[in-house]
C-alpha cells in the first residue's frame, strides 16, 4: 500500500502518517507540502490512498482530489482539514470524495476508521467490476446496486455531521457547543452501524461486539484519552431490527457515561454477558456514589427510554456502594443455521 499526506503544516502531515501506519504498518508513506512534490509522489509509483488538507498554499484539497482521480481513478482520497466549510463538504462529497474528517489531535482514530473502510470499499468495488467481467450478472447488478447505496448513505451522514460540527463552531457557550458534539456522536454512531452492516453482508445479523469494540474507543477519544474503560464483552449478534435501537441506546449511555467520567476523573466499566436466551449489559462508572445515569426528566434520559422500548430492553439504574450504574437485559434469538446465513447475504457470492 503506497500513501500521499497532503498538508502545509508538517506537525499535521506527522501526526496524520503515524496515526494511519499505524493501522497499515507494512504502508509506504509520502509526505507532500507543494505542488511540485505531488506530482513527483504521483509519478513515484502506484497510489493507494490519499490523504489532504482543504487549504493549501499551492492548492485546494477538491483540485488535488480531482487532480489524483483524473491520475489515478481507483484511488482513495480522504480529506482531513479543520479549514473547510459545509459548502465544501457537499461539494467534495457529491465529487465522489471517500471521506471528509474535520480535523483534530482527538479525531486521529476517526480518521483511522475512515481510511480503513473507504480502503476497503475500494476493494469491493474493485472485485465488483472482476466480478461482472466473469458475467455473474444478476448478483453483481444487486451487489452494486448495495454498494452505490451504501457510499451515498455514508455520504450523507458524513456531511450532515460536518454540517453540524461547522455549526458549532458559531457558538461560545460551552453548553451549546456540547449539545452539537452529542448529535456529532449520534451520526458517528448511526455510521458506525451502517459499516457493521456493510462488512457482515448479513442484513438479518449485525456484529454487535464489533460495534462496541470500535465505538467505545472513539467515545473515549474525543475527550482526548482522558478517560480509562474497561470492557468485557461476549461475542453477539441481532437482526437488523434489534440491532439499530439498541445500538442507539447503548451510544446514549456511553456518552453520558464517558462525558461525566471526563468531568470528575472516574473510569468506565462496560461488561456484556450472553447466557440462557437473553443478554445482560451494564454500564459503570468507579468510585463514590454519583447521580444517576441518563438522569430522568432529560433529553438523554427520554432518549433512552424510547429506544430500550424500540429494542425491547429492560432498562434499570440499580443503587451501587460507589460510582453509578445502569444496566440492559433483552433476549436473544436463536442463531441462524449456517447453510441459511450462508445464502441469504445481502451482496455474498
Amino acid at each position: 500500500m503506497r500513501a500521499i499526506f497532503i498538508d502545509d503544516d508538517p506537525d499535521s502531515r506527522t501526526l496524520a502518517r503515524r496515526a494511519v501506519a499505524r493501522e497499515f504498518p507494512s504502508m509506504e508513506a509520502v509526505e507532500v507540502a507543494d505542488l511540485d512534490g505531488l506530482r513527483v509522489a504521483l509519478d513515484g509509483g502506484p497510489v493507494d490512498l490519499v490523504v489532504t488538507d482543504y487549504r493549501l498554499q499551492f492548492s485546494t484539497g477538491l483540485d488535488v482530489f480531482r487532480m489524483v482521480r483524473e491520475r489515478v481513478p481507483d484511488c482513495v482520497v480522504v480529506m482531513f482539514t479543520g479549514t473547510g466549510t459545509e459548502e465544501v463538504a457537499v461539494e467534495a462529497m457529491k465529487a465522489g470524495l471517500d471521506d471528509y474528517v474535520v480535523k483534530s489531535r482527538n479525531h486521529l482514530p476517526r480518521l483511522v476508521a475512515s481510511v480503513r473502510n473507504a480502503m476497503e470499499r475500494a476493494e469491493d468495488r474493485r472485485a465488483l467490476r472482476d466480478a461482472r467481467a466473469s458475467h455473474q450478472a444478476g448478483q453483481e447488478e444487486r451487489a452494486l446496486l448495495l454498494e452505490e447505496l451504501y457510499h451515498r448513505l455514508h455520504n450523507n451522514l458524513q456531511v450532515v455531521a460536518s454540517f453540524v460540527t461547522f455549526a458549532a463552531r458559531r457558538f461560545r457557550d460551552p453548553e451549546v457547543r456540547e449539545a452539537f458534539t452529542d448529535i456529532v456522536e449520534r451520526i458517528h454512531s448511526l455510521t458506525l452501524l451502517q459499516e457493521r452492516m456493510y462488512r457482515t453482508r448479513d442484513l438479518r445479523r449485525i456484529d454487535v461486539l464489533g460495534y462496541l469494540e470500535e465505538l467505545i474507543p472513539q467515545l473515549a477519544a474525543d475527550y482526548g484519552n482522558s478517560v480509562k474503560v474497561e470492557m468485557e464483552l461476549a461475542p453477539l449478534r441481532l437482526p437488523i431490527d434489534r440491532a439499530s435501537p439498541l445500538a442507539l441506546l447503548v451510544n446514549e449511555l456511553l456518552l453520558d457515561a464517558i462525558k461525566r467520567a471526563a468531568r470528575e476523573g472516574r473510569a468506565v466499566r462496560v461488561t456484556l454477558a450472553v447466557m440462557e436466551g437473553r443478554a445482560e449489559m451494564a454500564i459503570m462508572l468507579s468510585g463514590e456514589a454519583a447521580p444517576q445515569l441518563v438522569p430522568e426528566g432529560s433529553l438523554a434520559h427520554h432518549i433512552a427510554s424510547r429506544l430500550a422500548s424500540q429494542a425491547r430492553a429492560e432498562l434499570s439504574f440499580p443503587e451501587r456502594a460507589g460510582g453509578s450504574a445502569c444496566t440492559l437485559s433483552f433476549p436473544v434469538p436463536a442463531p441462524v443455521p449456517a447453510q441459511e446465513t450462508a445464502g441469504g447475504t445481502a451482496a455474498g457470492a
